[in-house]
């Protein structure tokens, strides 16, 4: 079995649903989306039918889960920083799913996940075909697509500095966000627990 090549740690932070429109700035964040190659190409990301606003306005709290991620220094490099960044990511993103999974009956209605990047509940998008979502009651948004500044967002709800790659070096650590929307704020602080160090 090869070893796990990554650590991470994770940071939540619940606050009212509300709160997060200090950082709702969709024309600026649309306007890095389009700068994106694949703008368009998935219907978790920008366009949207509907404005962030109004998707988040049904919900009283947010759970903003952030995960740090860096290399295990006890296992030698084989794969670029992205490349992990892809695979926790989506790890986190299964998780979240998970817990909408166990939820009591009717109780997971009154959640909605938004998870770290672009959907990957398929191989391929149909967006990308000119066709509509296979599975849209699967298919789960990203915060950033929503028109929401997540970088600001974490460095000061969760006081946890982001790094970004350079030409030729790499970053110490990349940061995954994603978030749980709810109508109480019970079933978050079920999720969020304490901070843990996964290895």
């Amino acid at each position: 079995m090869i070893p796990r090549d990554y650590l991470t740690s994770r940071s939540t932070r619940l606050v009212p649903a509300e709160t997060l429109l200090a950082w709702y700035e969709p024309l600026r964040v649309e306007g890095y989306c389009r700068a994106c190659p694949f703008y368009g190409s998935f219907w978790s990301c920008p366009p949207h039918p509907f404005s962030g606003e109004a998707f988040l306005r049904p919900f009283s709290w947010a759970l903003v889960v952030a995960e740090r991620i860096t290399r295990d220094p006890r296992v030698h490099p084989r794969r670029p920083l992205e490349e992990i960044f892809q695979e926790s990511r989506r790890e986190l993103g299964q998780e979240l799913l998970r817990f909408l999974s166990v939820q009591p009956p009717g109780e997971e209605r009154s959640l909605e996940v938004l998870i770290a990047g672009n959907c990957y509940h398929c191989s391929r998008c149909s967006r990308d075909e000119g066709k509509p979502c296979r599975f849209p009651r699967k298919m789960k948004y990203s915060l950033e697509s929503l028109g929401f500044l997540v970088s600001d967002m974490v460095q000061e709800l969760l006081d946890l500095p982001l790094e970004w790659p350079s030409p030729g070096q790499e970053p110490a650590a990349l940061v995954a966000v994603a978030l749980i929307l709810s109508h109480e704020a019970a079933p978050l602080e079920r999720f969020a627990g304490p901070p843990e160090k996964k290895h």
